[in-house]
């Protein structure tokens, strides 16, 4: 829990020092989960081992080439010695590259699963330390990327159907994410609001049409009537 704004909410780090990602306030490093460095491990480890399982079957595939070239060479014309021998070690080789990319791809997998559960779990505390409103500059700072990046990520989130999150725009014409889960329900229709109500037909009571809210103006009288009051 952050001791400034009382948010379960990850850490960012920029350089050696951590900020909460919600208030933005100075935590104390390893207190909570890096929302910046989440997945890193894994997602550098799922590199490592996809690029050492291509390293795997290339040497393999040239190691089966010289045994089986040499092997081929020692024995009678027509031995397929070589060629199987070549054919076990490049088969073997190529199962171990396999295993190696798979486990890669997994452990890639895993590191972006986890990055993205840190940065929602990020964005939605920032979203209840805002009441509900968050902008693409605020979610770069709790997020630890650039301004696009959090836009890109603020979009993914708002198109999940249990996120709760929509893309809205201001009276300034401004981009924003509302989250309705943390976000006050504002009243409707506003109070200020004039709805106008249609004329009934006509011959029936109150035929004239008037706004809701504005006071109903008086029939005025007949010149007639005016002109003979003024006369008397």
């Amino acid at each position: 829990m952050c001791p400034h704004c009382g948010r379960d909410a990850p850490i960012v780090y920029r350089g050696p020092l951590a900020y909460c990602s919600a208030c933005d306030k100075p935590r104390i490093p390893l207190s909570a989960a890096g929302v910046n460095l989440t997945g890193k491990p894994a997602k550098l480890g799922g590199k490592l081992a996809a690029g050492l399982g291509w390293g795997v079957i290339a040497i393999m595939l040239a190691v089966a080439t010289i045994f089986g070239a040499v092997l081929q060479a020692l024995f009678p014309p027509g031995a397929v010695v070589g060629w199987v021998v070549g054919a076990v070690i490049a088969a073997l080789g190529i199962g171990a590259g396999v295993l190696l990319l798979l486990g890669g791809r997994f452990l890639e997998r895993t590191g972006d699963k986890a990055a993205m559960n840190a940065r929602r779990e990020a964005l939605f505390a920032l979203a209840q330390n805002q009441r509900g409103i968050v902008r693409s500059d605020l979610a770069s700072q709790a997020l630890g990327v650039t301004t696009a990046e959090a836009d890109a990520i603020l979009t993914a989130l708002s198109r999940e159907p249990d996120s709760g999150a929509t893309l809205e725009v201001d009276g300034d014409g401004k981009l924003y994410y509302r989250f309705a889960r943390f976000a006050p329900a504002a009243p409707w229709p506003p109070e200020d609001a004039k709805v106008r109500v249609d004329a009934p037909p006509a011959g029936q009571p109150g035929s004239t049409g008037t706004l809701v809210g504005e006071p109903a103006v008086e029939d005025a009288e007949p010149d007639d009537a005016a002109l003979t009051r003024r006369a008397r």
